[in-house]
């Protein structure tokens, strides 16, 4: 029997503070799946890759242009992917550079958790978008041409 309550969405959380996280964790409740520290920039991309997040909050007021060529670098390889900036401050050139480089929504914490937590929310958990493994078929040609032979050597080398 299956569950319908849906499961929350799992959210990678890059180039925040701890007390920027602390904030993040206190708008979104139990809305997503938080990991326990923020990812540093350089390993941002392994962990949205490892923790298969179809959202993506990135602190921006660390370090701006790691930032912005972190998300630029997810959009690029992940299309489906949505990216929410967080910031403490509200610079018009902030804004405009966080919006060019793909992030769909440039939130100010503490002020703003309640929008975090419903842009939350609307992503939800994404059907599908899990990647549980992948499907190897091999067909053979004819009787006693092999393919039972590579199909065994395959799975036994995965």
């Amino acid at each position: 029997m299956s569950n319908s309550t849906p499961l929350a969405p799992s959210v990678s959380v890059i180039g925040l503070t701890p007390d920027g996280m602390g904030m993040v964790r206190a708008a979104t409740r139990t809305e997503a799946r938080l990991p326990k520290d923020a990812s540093s920039y350089e390993a941002g991309h392994d962990d949205v890759i490892c923790r298969q997040s179809s959202l993506v909050i990135i602190g921006v007021d660390r370090d701006r242009k790691k930032a912005m060529e972190l998300s630029q670098a997810l959009i690029r390889e992940h299309s489906d992917i949505r990216l929410i900036a967080i910031s403490e401050d509200s610079h018009r050139i902030g804004v405009l550079d966080a919006m060019r480089a793909g992030f769909s929504e440039y939130l100010l914490l503490p002020e703003e958790s309640e929008t975090l937590r419903r842009s939350i929310h609307q992503r939800g958990p994404q059907p599908g978008h899990q990647h549980l493994g992948k499907v190897y078929a091999f067909l053979g040609t004819k009787g006693g041409c092999g393919v039972s032979t590579i199909t065994v050597q395959m799975a036994a080398q995965l």
